[in-house]
């Protein structure tokens, strides 16, 4: 059977049909619009003044335009009690900034990075991006728990002027350069009043900032180990196989110089504070974080003030050094903990955004891209090289932890205990915590 033939007037309104449709289906195409990402609000609480985050704030906006983050700062005094009480009463932010070691004693409030949800940062590139300290402080049971602003560590810091009239050229490198130093710019009245201390070592927290911090970098240079391997003991004060506590022998090197018939005596718990006595120019060297000195230019901005690298063990064949720093965390109660996440990883490995905030702090760098420039920069050169030899220990409760030193510090000063039962005591203190 032929089929009809199809008529020259069909063909035409057939192509008029088409022509239509086609034209209706790029009409409808181009006015349609694709849905725009919903708006997110994200909250951050942390210590840090505002100015610290506003640029940082400023380019993630520009990148998530979605996503508005509002930054609140908390006195540090307060801040820890307001972040627990504002997650208890289910108030809490979507992100914190906690003490690097912190993380054992906070990880049940903390939200750790999901992989498959934020994909642009896994612990292999974790792992290259910041230096060896970082994991193990942040890192738990092979979860990322928060990512660093920044890293700080332990310094010395020298008053250039009173150096330079002691006819002092260089700051002392070793330990045993250190002590050297110190008839040379201490000055006494009688036999054991200090006038001018040569370093702010010795004390307890009540005269020395951050003394607890100080003794564990002894400790950790002279070999302590500070905890047994299932991390279930303290054992900084039980002497070593074949020997004395190495623990024991850094809280003596430390006390010696608060006692008056030390050759390196230059300190007493009446001195003042450290910060405030290097301020003023009493103190000729001071060990302390470079946080620490944003303080001390505040209350003497002529100071003529020089950073080095802190002392280490004279035949070391490897530097020791101590590292704090604030990491950003999420927390269990974001209910956008993704892109709470996608905030913490652009702040703190996009190189722009990481460097806007040490910038914007004055704190050194934690990304390793951002180290090496720092390798170059004078004001940070110093902590940038510490930083990737810097160390911590594992603390189950690290509040706890430097309470327990510093009343060790504090017992053998008062006179209330020997070195050896003060530092058992806190052996004892700390092992309370890891139970």
């Amino acid at each position: 059977m032929a089929l009809p033939k199809i008529q020259p007037k069909q063909i035409a309104i057939l192509l008029v049909v088409l022509v239509v449709l086609v034209g209706i289906f790029f009409l409808v195409r181009s006015g349609r619009r694709p849905t725009p990402p919903p708006i997110v609000a994200l909250s951050i609480w942390g210590t840090e003044p505002k100015p610290a985050f506003d640029k940082l704030l400023e380019s993630y906006g520009q990148v998530r335009p979605n996503v508005q983050v509002a930054y609140r700062e908390i006195d540090a005094r307060d801040y820890e009690r307001a972040v627990l009480d504002a997650l208890a009463a289910g108030q809490g932010p979507d992100l914190v900034m906690v003490p690097n070691t912190s993380l054992p004693r906070v990880r049940n409030r903390l939200q750790p990075l999901d992989p498959l949800q934020n994909a642009s940062l896994n612990l292999l590139q974790f792992r290259s991006a910041f230096p060896d300290v970082v994991e193990s402080d942040l890192v738990l049971d092979q979860k990322i728990y928060a990512l660093p602003l920044y890293l700080d560590t332990l310094a010395l810091f020298y008053n250039r002027d009173l150096f330079n009239q002691a006819g002092i050229v260089n700051p002392p490198a070793t330990w045993d350069d250190f002590l050297a130093l110190v008839p040379s710019l201490r000055k006494l009245e009688g036999a054991d009043r200090v006038v001018q201390a040569a370093a702010a070592l010795g004390g307890s927290e009540r005269s020395v900032a951050d003394a607890p911090d100080i003794l564990q970098l002894l400790m950790l240079q002279n070999g302590t180990a500070m905890i047994n391997r299932d991390r279930t003991q303290a054992i900084f004060a039980t002497p070593q196989a074949g020997g004395e506590s190495p623990g024991l022998a850094a809280l003596n090197f430390y006390l010696q110089f608060s006692q008056p018939a030390a050759p390196s005596y230059t300190w007493t718990e009446t001195q003042g504070y450290s910060l405030d006595k290097f301020a003023t120019g009493e103190v000729a060297m001071l060990i302390d974080y470079r946080s620490r000195l944003r303080s001390v230019r505040a209350k003497n901005q002529f100071l003529a003030v020089n950073a080095a690298p802190v002392p280490q063990v004279a035949g070391s064949d490897r530097a020791v050094n101590l590292a704090r720093y604030s990491a950003l965390a999420v927390t269990k109660q974001s209910k956008t903990s993704g892109w709470a996440w996608d905030f913490a990883i652009y702040a703190t490995t996009n190189r722009d955004a990481a460097r806007q905030f040490s910038l914007a702090a004055g704190y050194p760098p934690a990304l390793r891209s951002l180290i090496a420039d720092a390798l170059n920069q004078p004001e940070f050169v110093v902590f940038a090289k510490q930083a990737l030899t810097a160390q911590t220990w594992y603390q189950a409760d690290d509040s706890r932890a430097r309470s327990a030193l510093n009343g060790a510090i504090a017992g053998v000063l008062s006179g209330q205990s020997t070195i050896e039962r003060a530092l058992k005591i806190a052996q004892d203190q700390v092992t309370e915590t890891m139970h």
